[in-house]
């Protein structure tokens, strides 16, 4: 998943304190963050799990329509919805 952000000192405490219940909630293991080199307000975020990739796809679409989920990222200053990408 990438995210842009407007702010990755203020983003990141947010997501630590909402992502690792969230995730466990849907069978996510962290694996970790990233940023661009050249614009680290650009981040992509690897997790890894278990199910098939229509299963995940499912899950995500349902966090991902969470109204909190939707708020906590507004409040972390995630710019635009998340690409999202998912690999075998």
């Amino acid at each position: 998943m990438s995210h842009s952000l407007e702010n990755y000192a203020t983003w990141r405490p947010v997501y630590d304190a909402d992502s690792p219940a969230r995730l466990a909630s849907i069978g996510l293991r962290h694996v970790g963050i990233y940023q661009e080199a050249s614009a680290p307000n650009e981040v992509i975020i690897v997790w890894e799990n278990d199910r098939s990739a229509a299963e995940t796809r499912g899950l995500l679409n349902q966090m991902m329509s969470d109204t909190e989920l939707q708020t906590t990222m507004k409040k972390g200053g995630v710019k635009a919805p998340p690409q999202v990408w998912i690999v075998d």
